[in-house]
């Protein structure tokens, strides 16, 4: 009886926080994106992958089939050897269909993106995570940061490829989702192929010196406190520095991005990417629907059922 009541207890909490959300509708003057420049896609251009890939059945549930996908990049600026690892939902679709590309956060499990794809694959739509790499995470060479964040494109863009290659899945009706670092790579995506068709970005941001420098992510400060040590850098030589290194940002591609093509979600708290440069990207897109969470960066965990519900019922619509 007792656990019954605070069950219940937690659900009065949960509701009234959810009753807190605040829900900003897509700008009604909106009037378009800016066509990409032709120099920006020569800038990321990259070789299609049409070669060889290793798969395998990993999971097999009543409703879908998880099959796990490896191949070598077709072209590779990063410095760092890393297969491309994408674990494909498998609906078994009858005839093309939509396919959701979910990006995870930046460490950690992928509990969360995996909640997502189980979700959309159990609801018929097939889902495909791919894989962050490990060896990304543990760059400290300031030199190579832009090459690394416009390899992830390149290794997105990858992901495409493959898809398009799969005769069951709809290359010309595809989905992004992310939360945290896996919303800038969405973003990122987004603005840079047009293959794209909608996205949801969950505690995203744009200006990611800004976020670097001012992050609360424990992994960051980390590795920041030693770049700083080893360069001897204060906090603005830190930001000065990365903002002239740092060019691949979701912040200078926002305005190519289709604002009716987006949903975010904001936590009004959140200092791991600072809310207010989720607004500012926000902003630039042209102010697509917007949902805002009263939480921080990780107790928007408590939002994660209403999220999840709020981005299927996005991209069915949109795809």
């Amino acid at each position: 009886m007792f656990t019954g009541h605070k069950i219940f207890c937690a659900l009065i909490v949960i509701a009234c926080l959810i009753a807190g959300c605040g829900h900003v509708p897509l700008n009604p003057d909106y009037a378009g994106p800016k066509i990409l420049p032709d120099k920006i896609k020569k800038e990321f251009a990259c070789e299609k992958f049409r070669g060889d890939y290793v798969e395998s059945v990993i999971e097999i549930k009543k409703d879908y089939v998880v099959r796990r996908v490896e191949f070598k990049p077709a072209q590779d600026i990063s410095g760092i050897d890393h297969n491309i690892m994408l674990d494909y939902y498998d609906v078994g679709y009858g005839k093309p269909g939509p396919v959701i590309l979910c990006l995870p956060i930046l460490g950690g499990s992928n509990l969360e993106t995996e909640f997502f794809a189980r979700y959309y694959a159990s609801r018929g739509l097939a889902a495909i995570i791919v894989h962050r790499q490990q060896g990304y995470k543990k760059e400290k060479n300031i030199e190579n940061l832009d090459n690394l964040l416009r390899q992830m494109v390149f290794d997105h863009k990858q992901a495409i490829d493959w898809i398009e290659m799969r005769p069951e899945l709809d290359s010309g009706r595809i989905g992004v989702f992310g939360i945290s670092m896996g919303s800038i790579k969405a973003s990122l995506l987004q603005a840079l192929d047009q293959r794209v068709s909608a996205g949801v970005y969950c505690l995203v941001g744009g200006d990611l010196p800004y976020i670097l420098v001012h992050s609360n992510e424990p992994g960051i400060i980390k590795r920041r406190k030693q770049i700083m040590a080893d360069k001897g850098f204060n906090e603005t030589e830190f930001y000065d520095t990365l903002k002239k290194k740092i060019q691949c940002d979701p912040i200078k591609y926002a305005e190519y991005i289709d604002a009716r093509r987006v949903l975010m979600v904001l936590a009004l708290f959140d200092k791991t990417v600072p809310y207010e440069k989720g607004i500012e990207l926000w902003e630039k897109i042209g102010r697509p629907e917007l949902y805002k969470m009263p939480a921080s960066h990780y107790t928007s965990l408590v939002f994660i059922f209403y999220i999840r519900s709020r981005a299927f019922d996005f991209f069915h619509k949109q795809l």
